[in-house]
């Protein structure tokens, strides 16, 4: 015989949410569960941007506004109001609360005004335009944050209506995995693995949870209860998506095949493309200094110190500096512009890139061959940059080997620079926008007054920079734009994007042809080999060059704190950079390497390497191995850990059940809970279940045949149960003591009568752990 409790499937919520309260309905412990774990995705989405944004400090506001979005739909829509009047009242409430958090200042007694509105798309705007120009991780100014809050405040509208109105499960969950993904792409160097763990249980628990409200509420379900077929399909689920999410995990990144070269190069076009585009490196610097200050970006073992350059800006369209290039294959010699007979020192670099996480490979400039590599790169020789192709990600991982010729210059040398120069050059690198604000030329040409040679003017702008009027800071916006340059030179203050980007401006502005780069200072010496460089996010660079007629670029540093190795001749600025947590003081290495006239046409001599040299002593592996060995390593110890803890709580829910059953201070209860602590002991030697229609005599009365000794002890048990059970008055001391000790004299010799292996497959099941076996008659 089968007992079917069956419920009446309630009203399905309309549009308007008219029905039956949902509070009223069996399933409300269901409906909070898919509540709450709604929110909890929009907080795992929240939580995202940890990934874009420099602080955490816009976590909390994000968090506070589209928590009172959240509960001011769920009360709109318990209090059965209209979609539209439940959707205005919790718009309104978003709002203000968005004016409390971001900009009290503007309210009227908490009431926005027009003032609020002013200055909230004051800030939207702001956003708009550095959106266009940074990439992650990068600051979080007020309109981002507001982005934030009111795209979650949207998301967790649309979330509640398509979940508790619609009754739609996976529809609901759209708008927080476009966010999540959004996120992805802004940032897609920084913690996927680890944000997707954070997102994807999430997801699935609020999934198991809401199937089972909408089960609670029609379906009928074989039991004592329609409740406990909907727990029984959650915790089913919440199982099952746990075991999904550890085999992805930990199995997914271990299948053969997934890191190898891909089958169909889908970016490639017409047989290989020379060009890749990307977001230009100087909006990258901030990110580095301030988030990735004692990271390894790469280490170099060289025969000199020299400023590691990636690569050359030469656009500004009054937003940002960037570059156009055409790249061709590197290998061997690496054309480059000839100089007429400039004295130049041979520099040897041996590269390990460990996780500049860019396209880039740094060199000393001018890098003239590229004798070895351990993956295909390009070269674009007017910017004087290596990338790697298209079948790479990035450059990290890449081992390779570069001889550089660094020019020996000095004022005299630059002063009577002389020669024709190219219309084509001086058209790209004096361009200015046509809103430069005056301010930039009218500055510039104060400081070069009275000053006609090219090197004095370049010469006097570097020292400007390093007058008394400005100090270094990274507390400052990112930024290089227009309204950037105006803010840095009235305030002073700024890091090397704002001083490099300045300079280079204003010397256009004043007829200098100019350019910026963008690399690494040297780095921090070993010191045990000085020849061997550790270089960190903390030296991040950008630095403007000067194109001189015969001789070519030449570097110049307006950014205070820091000096070019090898160039304090005509500069005037010794060896100087941030130093990493290894080299606390500041050195300088002399260079012992000769110099040798350069001529056009003359090939230098190639060094007798032709394979890329093993690591250094005191190198570490590449970063791509670290974070692969790394990676596997946590999944392995967090699979692990769920292992042990899902194990653990199927050992201990039975004797945890008990307990509790035993913590009632009444003796009605006390013998009631030995009652109940008898029908698992029953069902494992007779398979008989209680149902909800029989009595506990009863009961003893269908399982006598199948117990033989135990039968009398079952039936004088029941007798106390019924008796506690309906009895006006609470059971004895001594007969609350008895029914105790039947039942563990029960379960005893059950227990004793199961050989080992049966009972421990009981205790290793979750369906006897839980309570949840079907009736078997």
């Amino acid at each position: 015989m089968t007992v079917t409790a069956t419920v009446e499937p309630e009203a399905i919520h309309d549009a308007d949410g008219n029905p039956d309260s949902q509070l009223e309905s069996p399933g409300r412990m269901h409906l909070a569960l898919a509540e709450a774990t709604l929110w909890m995705v929009h907080l795992a989405a929240a939580l995202q941007f940890r990934r874009v944004f420099e602080t955490d400090d816009f976590l909390l506001r994000v968090l506070a506004l589209f928590t009172v979005t959240s509960a001011s739909s769920v009360l709109a829509r318990l209090r059965r109001l209209p979609t539209a009047a439940s959707t205005a009242a919790s718009v309104a409430v978003t709002l203000v609360v968005a004016a409390w958090l971001w900009f009290p200042s503007t309210t009227a007694w908490g009431v926005p005004t027009a003032e609020t509105l002013r200055v909230a798309l004051d800030s939207l705007g702001e956003s708009a335009e550095q959106f266009r120009t940074v990439i992650a991780p990068t600051e979080a100014l007020v309109g981002f944050q507001l982005l934030v809050g009111l795209a979650l405040s949207a998301s967790v509208l649309f979330a509640d209506w398509a979940a508790f109105r619609l009754r739609a499960t996976l529809e609901a969950l759209t708008p927080a995995t476009v966010i999540y993904l959004f996120t992805a792409v802004l940032a897609p160097r920084y913690g996927n693995t680890s944000s997707a763990l954070w997102f994807a249980p999430a997801a699935l628990v609020h999934i198991v949870c809401h199937r089972a409200w909408l089960a609670s509420r029609t379906i009928a379900w074989l039991g004592s209860s329609p409740d406990e077929g909907a727990s029984g399909l959650r915790l089913r689920g919440l199982f099952t998506a746990m075991a999904a999410i550890l085999v992805a995990f930990a199995l997914v990144p271990q299948v053969p095949g997934l890191h190898d070269e891909p089958i169909v190069r889908w970016r490639e076009q017409d047989g290989g493309s020379t060009q890749r585009d990307t977001v230009s490196p100087i909006v990258d610097v901030r990110g580095r200094l301030l988030r990735q200050t004692n990271r390894v970006m790469f280490t170099v073992r060289s025969t000199s110190p020299a400023y590691w350059r990636l690569t050359s800006l030469n656009n500004f369209d009054g937003r940002i500096w960037s570059s156009s290039a055409e790249f061709q294959e590197a290998d061997g010699r690496l054309p480059t512009v000839a100089r007429d007979a400039v004295r130049s020192r041979r520099v040897i670099q041996d590269f390990q890139v460990e996780s500049l996480g860019a396209l880039w490979a740094p060199a000393a400039f001018e890098a003239r061959e590229l004798p070895s590599a351990s993956g295909p790169m390009l070269w674009d020789s007017e910017s004087s940059t290596l990338i790697v192709d298209d079948s790479l990600p990035s450059s990290d991982g890449l081992r390779y080997s570069v001889a550089s010729e660094v020019p020996v210059l000095d004022p005299e040398l630059l002063r009577f620079a002389g020669g024709p120069e190219d219309r084509a050059l001086l058209d790209t690198y004096l361009a200015l926008p046509a809103d430069l604000p005056p301010v930039v030329r009218e500055e510039a040409d104060r400081v070069v007054a009275g000053l006609d040679n090219r090197y004095d003017r370049a010469r006097a702008l570097q020292d400007f920079f390093h007058s008394s009027r400005f100090r270094y800071s990274t507390e400052v916006p990112s930024g290089h734009g227009n309204d950037a340059l105006v803010a840095f030179l009235e305030s002073g203050a700024g890091y090397c994007e704002q001083f490099a980007g300045t300079y280079a401006a204003m010397a256009r502005a004043v007829g200098l042809p100019s350019r910026v780069a963008v690399g690494f200072t040297s780095g921090d010496a070993d010191p045990e080999d000085p020849t061997f460089y550790r270089v960190r996010g903390v030296h991040a660079h950008a630095w403007p060059e000067v194109h001189f007629p015969g001789i070519g670029w030449v570097p110049f540093e307006p950014t205070k704190g820091r000096g070019i190795p090898g160039a304090e001749s005509y500069t005037g600025l010794a060896e100087a950079q941030e130093h990493g947590p290894d080299d606390a003081a500041t050195t300088t290495t002399a260079s012992t390497t000769t110099t040798s006239p350069l001529r056009s046409g003359t090939s230098a001599p190639s060094p007798p390497a032709t394979t890329a040299p093993p690591p250094a002593r005191g190198t570490s592996v590449g970063a791509s191995e670290v974070t692969e060995t790394t990676g596997r390593q946590w999944a392995a110890l967090v699979m692990t850990a769920v292992l042990v803890v899902m194990v653990g709580t199927i050992l201990a829910a039975p004797w945890l059940r008990r307990r509790l059953r035993r913590r009632h201070d009444d003796r009605r209860s006390q013998v009631l809970g030995a009652w109940a602590d008898v029908m698992d002991p029953l069902r494992w030697r007779t398979g008989v279940i209680a149902t909800a229609s029989e009595t506990h005599q009863e009961l003893a009365v269908r399982a006598a045949p199948h117990l033989g000794e135990l039968s009398p002890t079952l039936s004088e048990l029941a007798d106390l149960a019924t008796s506690a059970a309906w009895s006006p008055e609470s059971p004895s001391p001594a007969q609350t003591e008895r029914a105790t000790i039947l039942a563990q004299e029960f379960r005893q010799k059950v227990l004793t009568a199961q050989p080992p292996s049966q009972r421990l497959r009981r205790r290793l099941s979750w369906r006897e752990a839980f309570g949840r076996v079907r009736p078997s008659y």
